[in-house]
Formats: C-alpha cells, structure tokens, sequence
C-alpha cells in the first residue's frame, strides 16, 4: 500500500490541481479505467463506501454504490 500525504494531487500535467478536486487526471490522449469486474465479484467487496465506482464486465455499464445498493450509470 502507498500513501500520499496531499490536499489535492494532479496526474498527466504540471498545471495547478483544482481546488474542488482530491484527484485531478488531466490527457487529451488517454482515459481513466477504473476496476473492471463481474457482477458477483462487486457483490463480494466487503462494506463498500458510498460512491464507490467500479466498470462492470457483465453489464457492461458504471456500477456506483449509494450507501445502500448498487446502480448503474
């Protein structure tokens, strides 16, 4: 595990993080991926935080935990 001690952290610039944002991505060439897992294997994160975001393989959609259940973007 790392840990990065930072109020806010900017990746693929040198420009200045936004301020409103904890983790800034910035490419005009590349995208984010986020994890990519079948629907049981999201069922099995243990106590998943409200907001988490994981790309189904099975739905083929964003899936987003609310704080209750799982949807889809």
């Amino acid at each position: 595990q790392s840990y990065i001690n930072t109020p806010n952290l900017l990746i693929g610039s040198t420009n200045t993080p936004d301020s409103s944002s904890i983790l800034d991505l910035e490419s005009t060439t590349k995208g984010f991926l986020p994890p990519r897992v079948t629907t049981a294997e999201r069922d099995l994160i243990s106590t998943p935080a409200e907001g988490l975001v994981v790309y189904n393989i099975n739905t083929k959609n964003l899936d987003y935990y609310d704080g209750t259940a799982w949807g889809g973007v």
